[in-house]
C-alpha cells in the first residue's frame, strides 16, 4: 500500500488521529457525488471533467488514518453506453487518486443500463467481489453513497448504509426509499469525523 499525501493543514482534532487504535472496518465509497461533483444528467467523460469536492482529500485520509481499508464502487454506465472507454476511465481514476489519496481498491460496473448484469448496483455484486478477494466481512463495512441504488446495494449485501446528502439525495427523498439509510450526514467527511468520536 502506497503512503498517502497527507494535506498541508490539518484541524487540530487531526492531531489525535495518530493515536486511534486501528480499526478493520471497511468503508465502500461511491464515486461521483460522494467524492466529486456530479451534473444530473451527464457523465465525467474525460480527467478534465473530474471536480473533486474540497472536502474528499481530508475524509479519505482521516479515514485512512483511522485504520480503514477503503474501496471505490462505482456505476459507470457510460462505458458500455460508448460515452467513453475504459481506458479514460482508468485515466479518470488516476487523477482522481492523485487528487484525493489512494484506495485499496476500485470495483467499477461498466455496463449499460439494461445489460442485465449482475455488478450493477443496486444490485450487490461488485461488494461481494470485493469481499471474496480481500476477505472482508460485509456486516462490518459501511457504504458510502448519494443514490437509492447505493443504499439498496448497501441493505443488498448487508453493510451498513451510509446517505450523504452531497450528491442526489435529500433529507426528503431519503423518506421516500424502500429502505432507510443507518446513518445520514451532509457529506463524507462529516462521516469520517462521526467516526473519530
Amino acid at each position: 500500500m502506497r503512503s498517502l499525501p497527507l494535506p498541508r493543514l490539518w484541524p487540530d482534532w487531526a492531531k489525535d488521529l495518530f493515536h486511534k487504535e486501528i480499526s478493520l472496518a471497511v468503508i465502500f465509497l461511491d464515486r461521483d457525488g460522494v467524492l466529486n461533483v456530479e451534473e444530473t444528467g451527464t457523465y465525467i467523460n474525460s480527467p478534465d471533467q473530474l471536480q473533486v469536492f474540497d472536502f474528499a482529500p481530508l475524509a479519505l485520509a482521516t479515514l485512512r488514518l483511522l485504520g480503514h481499508r477503503c474501496f471505490l464502487v462505482t456505476n459507470q454506465a457510460g462505458v458500455g453506453m460508448g460515452y467513453l472507454t475504459p481506458e479514460t476511465l482508468n485515466a479518470i481514476h488516476d487523477k482522481l487518486c492523485l487528487s484525493i489519496g489512494e484506495f485499496d481498491g476500485i470495483y467499477t460496473c461498466m455496463h449499460s443500463k439494461d445489460a442485465g448484469c449482475d455488478c450493477r448496483k443496486p444490485k450487490p455484486g461488485l461488494l461481494l467481489q470485493a469481499a471474496k478477494e480481500h476477505g472482508i466481512d460485509l456486516g462490518e463495512s459501511y457504504f458510502v453513497g448519494d443514490r437509492p441504488s447505493d443504499i439498496e446495494a448497501a441493505y443488498n449485501a448487508g453493510c451498513v448504509s451510509v446517505a450523504v446528502l452531497s450528491g442526489h439525495l435529500t433529507r426528503e427523498s431519503i423518506g421516500e426509499l424502500p429502505h432507510q439509510p443507518d446513518m445520514i450526514f451532509d457529506n463524507v467527511l462529516a462521516f469520517a469525523e462521526y467516526l473519530i468520536k
